[in-house]
Order: C-alpha cells, then sequence, then structure tokens
C-alpha cells in the first residue's frame, strides 16, 4: 500500500509533529508532499518532503489554481493507493484531484476551523464549501471525540470516519532533558510560574491569559509563541499586568521542554482546539494545566468543567469566566496537582503513542479501500 500525504504547509505546531513522529512507525510505503510557509516560521521533519510551491495558506486565485495543477500532476506520477490530506487547503485541493483521477482520499480533521477561527462571513462560506466537497471523501479522521461531534453535526461526514488522536514524540522530548540548561530563567523564586505556549492567533486567546494573570497575587506569566494577536496581547500586558507577563516569541521543539521545566502551571484558554498536543507536552513534563473548558480540550483533560471549576489528574478545567479563580485554587493547591500529574500523563500516553497511532491509521486504510471495493 502506497500513501501520498498532503498538508498545506509544515508550520511550527502540533500537525507537523504529530506527521513527523506517527510516519515512521507507518508499516507501509508513504510519502509526504507539502506547500510553502508564506508568514511563518517552518518546522523540520524527519523525512524527504515533496514541495508544492504553489500550495499555500492564504486565499490567491492564482496560486491556489496552479496549486491544483501540481496535486493533480503528482498523483499521477505517485499512483498512490490513498491521498491523505491535513489542513483545509490541501483537503479541498486534494479530494477534487483525487476524484478527478479515481483515487480514494482521506482527510484529517485536527480542529474546528468554524469555531473562533475567521469571522462570520468567511466562517459562512468555508462552512458551505466544506459541506459541499465531503461528498468527495471516502474516510475522515477525527483527532477527538468531541471533534467528530462537532464537525458531523456541522458540516457531515463520509461513510468511514474515525477517532485517531495526534501522536506525540515523548522519546524526541526525553532525549533533549539535559539541554535544560541553556534556557533563559523565567521568574523568581518567589513567584508562580504560568506558562502558556502556541500561535499567538484569535482562536488561542493569548490576551484571556494575560487577563486572569493581572487577577491573581503572586504569579508571573510567561507566553511562548508569536503570531498576528502578539501586538494586541503586548499592549493589553502593559496596561493591566506590568511586570507580571514575559513574552518569549517562538520556541523551537527542541526547548520545549526547557521551557516546561522552568514552569510551575500550564494555562491553555482557546476557544477550540482538535487535541492539544501543547497540553499532552505539558503533563509528559509533569506540569499541571489550568484549562477554560473547550472542544478538544477537555478530551485531553479528560472532563468538563462540570458546574465551574473542577479538579482532575491533568489539573483544573473552568468556564471562561471562572479562569482567574481556578488559577488562584491552583496556586494554593500546586503540590496536591504536581503529585497527580503523572496519572494524567500515563492515561494520556495511551492514547497517543506513534506506534499505536501508526497501526491505527493501517486499520483505517485498508477500511477505507475494502469500503470502496464493497461499494
Amino acid at each position: 500500500m502506497r500513501v501520498l500525504h498532503l498538508v498545506t504547509r509544515l508550520n511550527i505546531g502540533g500537525i507537523t509533529r504529530h506527521l513527523a513522529a506517527f510516519l515512521p512507525h507507518l508499516e507501509c510505503e508513504f510519502l509526504l508532499a507539502a506547500g510553502v510557509c508564506v508568514d511563518e516560521p517552518e518546522e523540520s521533519v524527519p523525512f524527504d518532503v515533496i514541495r508544492l510551491p504553489h500550495l499555500v495558506r492564504p486565499v490567491h486565485p492564482v496560486k491556489d489554481v496552479l496549486a491544483f495543477w501540481e496535486i493533480l500532476s503528482l498523483l499521477r506520477r505517485v499512483r498512490p493507493d490513498i491521498l491523505h490530506t491535513h489542513m483545509a487547503k490541501a483537503g479541498w485541493l486534494g479530494r477534487i484531484a483525487a476524484k478527478v483521477l479515481g483515487i480514494p482520499c482521506v482527510h484529517t480533521y485536527h480542529g474546528n476551523i468554524f469555531a473562533g477561527h475567521f469571522n462570520r462571513l468567511t466562517t459562512v462560506f468555508l462552512r458551505a464549501l466544506e459541506r459541499a466537497t465531503v461528498p468527495l471523501l471516502n474516510g475522515a479522521v477525527y483527532v477527538s471525540p468531541s471533534c467528530m461531534e462537532a464537525l458531523i453535526r456541522e458540516v457531515g461526514s463520509p461513510r468511514c470516519v474515525c477517532v485517531i488522536v495526534p501522536a506525540f514524540d515523548a522519546g524526541g522530548l526525553r532525549n533533549r532533558k539535559q539541554a535544560v540548561g541553556d534556557f533563559p530563567q523565567v521568574g523568581t523564586q518567589n513567584q508562580v510560574v504560568v506558562g502558556w505556549l502556541g500561535r499567538m492567533v484569535k482562536v488561542k486567546r493569548p490576551e484571556l491569559a494575560v487577563s486572569a494573570v493581572a487577577q491573581v497575587d503572586g504569579c508571573r506569566l510567561v507566553m511562548a509563541g508569536d503570531g498576528e494577536a502578539r501586538p494586541a496581547t503586548e499592549k493589553l500586558a502593559a496596561e493591566i499586568a506590568r511586570e507580571k507577563v514575559e513574552f518569549l516569541g517562538w520556541v523551537s521543539q527542541e526547548k520545549i521542554w526547557d521551557f516546561l521545566k522552568r514552569v510551575d502551571l500550564f494555562l491553555m484558554t482557546s476557544v477550540a482546539e482538535g487535541f492539544v498536543l501543547s497540553l499532552v507536552n505539558a503533563l509528559h513534563a509533569g506540569v499541571p494545566v489550568v484549562a477554560v473548558e473547550a472542544q478538544g480540550v477537555v478530551d485531553v483533560m479528560g472532563t468538563d468543567a462540570g458546574d465551574g471549576i473542577k479538579f482532575c489528574d491533568a489539573g483544573i478545567v473552568c468556564k471562561e469566566e471562572l479562569l482567574a479563580e481556578a488559577l488562584r485554587q491552583a496556586i494554593e493547591r500546586l503540590d496536591e496537582m504536581k503529585s497527580r500529574v503523572s496519572a494524567a500523563w500515563e492515561r494520556v500516553w495511551r492514547m497517543v503513542n506513534p506506534k499505536a497511532v501508526a497501526e491505527a491509521h493501517l486499520r483505517f486504510y485498508q477500511q477505507v479501500l475494502g469500503g470502496r471495493r464493497d461499494g
């Protein structure tokens, strides 16, 4: 079996790291084709990548047409048994090209782009486009049960569906544990250091983290990441949390472990996620989490927020309006929370083990091909 994976871009983040972690364990021939990052850094992967120079995330009519022909030409050349697409642009162009050539297409929904990513008009258009092209798919993979439930409700689904969470390279992080010494010190001995990690974009709500920390004494927020929302977040920090927030910019994959070993708590503020690998990183490093209840987040944390604030093995899940109070309670019970994190990590590791993720993909590919023959 030959599977061609097609991704819009290999930007710094969970999708790239998921592919880098599980593809080497896939017991079939695989190829990876990717577009280019336009306005953000790219992350390397440990295998060859077929480049599609006109495949970019922003809408660009001329480049989008050229990217479609690049994908069509690539499919004709490599003739995969399955095309497996990731991210929206690669998903739409890929499934159309695959349909033209009669190649089965599977798409992984790594999150819900209809929840907080774009303005209302854009969201309505993208939802209609997805609904119109879902019938071209032979299979769909969702990265969490809550993600699957929301997306099937919004746009429907093909006949073959499954949940496969992203893979996590714990071994890669373990091999970098000795490098902590060359990472800059954050916070002071008398402060609880609260970490935030991710792309600074609207859906991640970095400003919510700043607002919460501003209301809680005895803590300092260290934010690792960058993006279009950073200027506004820095402005807010200067206005309401002066001297309490530090911005580190992008932290490479090689430095994530170093960063997490410098923090006492990890804060998650997203509107919605697919399956949050930054939370997995935190739990692996032994850092308890304070998370706002959200799609995808509850699947990692193992619970919702209940009536408002709920403790669990991974930390605390809370309603958005109670984030500051949840952070205050976490600081008061920090030692107790840290003692439970290892159990949370063991629970999550059973899901994100790259070998198990690869085996689940192979079973699903066989199901898709079998269903196509039966149909």
